[in-house]
């Protein structure tokens, strides 16, 4: 089998491989959005329904991928992916989904929501429902459809120069482009999404702040693992014979060879050097937690109000954030805890904590999908989601730079936990700010009520305050 060295034929396969991906995914999350509308009661239980399933799948497949990766190589595991996607085929071809041809007939407008306009209940828009088969021409003149499409292609466009930008400088011009895109992508989802709601916008405004303020990289995970650097000649070569000593010990011991040195010693304890297959067992151990963080939300989370269930979330996030502190300054090993004992004891919590903060997320974003553009809005949600932590991992490459944290000293890296958890503190601020009233039970219609009456209170309360001091 031949390698591609073609960047364009790279590039398309890459293309398919990811539109092969989202487009079932989109299908499914207009579903949801839809269905969440009608029946907001059951939006928490559908989301843990899909989450419940991926959580349950995904354990399998880390399983069986580790032990055909080990047994078999990376071919059979590639081949044996090939054949599980495959079997998307059979719902697909049985339209489980139920979906039905859209109507050619001539399109009516949608209306964007406003609580000042009578609504339907289960679409939050006034009006006949819009056939969803439309000219691209007329969708771009809808006054619903228009504003998404239009903010999708900026977002599209804003991603790409990101990502080429900040692959064409140095790592500590990176931030820039960071900067860039924060005013960028809040600036055109006040101007799109504010023409059609305005709970709408400072939602999606929300969610972006909270990936894109809190800088992330993997430079604790690269510490952690155990090394195979080709350069280092002192700890094996590549090129040794196959079975031989010398090369099992390029391969597996580099790590806890090379720290031998004092620049390689934390608190007087070598790196942790974790191998493969332990790093996959943490993985497997991060789904079975997941499921259960997706449990213990539908079952005890699930009608608390967005800000509080956010607030206390966050600052789990910033305590879990500081237990890095325990971990690169070796105190654990002080304290007699193993480094797999102390990491497998993380992947107990954080799941849960994820599942606690981005279950809500989910729901919210159904919720607030005007009728016709499900599948569209939900999925530029989505995406700007995803785009917020690609944001905040370019802030956290920066901060890398700046602090010099390198192989195979890692200084400094003190100094980037205490940044990385001051900043997490950030969202706890937007939260505060731009989260919308309200429960995963409530319609958009409810939410849109409340938080319209709490703008005109506190309108009203400014204007007695003027009064009295004129």
């Amino acid at each position: 089998m031949g390698v591609v060295e073609n960047a364009f034929t790279v590039g398309l396969l890459l293309f398919l491989t990811n539109l092969a991906q989202a487009s079932p995914d989109v299908m499914i999350d207009a579903s949801i959005a839809e269905r969440s509308k009608t029946h907001p009661l059951f939006a928490a239980d559908l989301q843990t329904l899909c989450w419940s399933s991926y959580f349950f799948f995904t354990m399998i497949a880390y399983q069986a991928g580790g032990y055909l990766e080990e047994s078999y190589g990376h071919r059979v595991l590639f081949f044996s992916l090939i054949f599980t996607c495959l079997l998307v085929l059979y719902p697909s071809v049985k339209n489980w989904l139920g979906d039905k041809p859209g109507s050619s007939t001539a399109p009516l407008p949608s209306t964007p929501s406003s609580p000042d306009h009578g609504e339907d209940e289960a679409t939050g828009f006034e009006g006949h429902s819009m056939p969803q088969r439309q000219t691209l021409l007329e969708s771009f003149r809808d006054p619903v459809k228009g504003p998404v499409f239009r903010l999708a292609l900026f977002i599209t466009f804003v991603s790409l120069g990101q990502g080429f930008a900040a692959n064409a400088v140095e790592d500590k011009y990176v931030p820039i482009f960071g900067g860039l895109t924060i005013v960028a992508v809040c600036g055109a989802v006040y101007f799109w999404l504010g023409q059609i709601s305005r709970l709408l916008m400072k939602a999606v405004i929300m969610i972006f702040f909270y990936g894109a303020l809190q800088p992330s990289t993997n430079v604790i995970s690269v510490w952690s693992k155990a090394t195979n650097d080709p350069t280092d000649l002192a700890c094996g070569s590549p090129d040794a014979p196959e079975g031989s000593e010398e090369l099992r010990f390029y391969q597996d011991k580099w790590c806890h060879a090379c720290a031998e040195g004092k620049d390689f010693l934390e608190g007087g304890f070598p790196r942790p050097c974790f191998d493969a297959p332990f790093l996959a067992l943490t993985a497997v151990v991060g789904s079975c937690f997941g499921l259960l963080g997706t449990a213990v939300y539908n079952k005890y989370f699930g009608q608390w109000p967005y800000r509080k269930i956010w607030t206390l979330t966050q600052l789990f996030f910033v305590g879990l954030s500081f237990l890095d502190l325990i971990w690169v300054n070796r105190l654990n090993m002080k304290l007699g805890i193993s480094d797999k004992a102390f990491v497998l004891g993380q992947e107990v919590f954080v799941p849960v904590i994820m599942r606690l903060a981005a279950m809500p997320l989910f729901v919210l974003a159904a919720q607030l999908c005007p009728a016709n553009v499900e599948a569209t809005l939900f999925a530029l949600i989505m995406g700007i989601s995803n785009m917020s932590w690609v944001t905040g991992n370019y802030l956290g490459v920066g901060i890398v730079a700046a602090l010099n944290i390198y192989e195979p000293q890692f200084e400094n890296m003190v100094s980037l936990i205490y940044i990385r958890s001051a900043c997490s503190l950030l969202p706890l601020v937007t939260i505060q700010l731009l989260c919308p009233k309200g429960t995963p039970s409530d319609t958009m219609n409810t939410m849109e009520a409340a938080n319209s009456s709490k703008t005109r209170a506190d309108g009203e309360r400014t204007g007695e305050i003027e009064m009295e001091d004129f």
